[in-house]
């Protein structure tokens, strides 16, 4: 089941003994507004760019 709105949670929270980017930060393509032709980079909500990066939980209790 999709959620239909923003779910808030800290970077503390969810990331209690830090995390470390690992590999380049993109804009997230808004798969439903592009076509073949024109990949759109914006959020459906605020119409403005997402951006998303990897990382690399630091928890050594953290699973692979």
């Amino acid at each position: 089941m999709a959620l239909s709105r923003h779910i808030p949670i800290t970077n503390e929270l969810l990331f209690p003994a830090g995390a470390y980017a690992v590999g380049s930060v993109e804009q997230v393509v808004d798969f439903e507004a592009s076509t073949r032709e024109q990949k759109v980079r914006r959020t459906i909500a605020t119409r403005s760019a997402l951006w998303a990066v990897s990382v690399f939980d630091a928890d050594p209790e953290a699973r692979g």
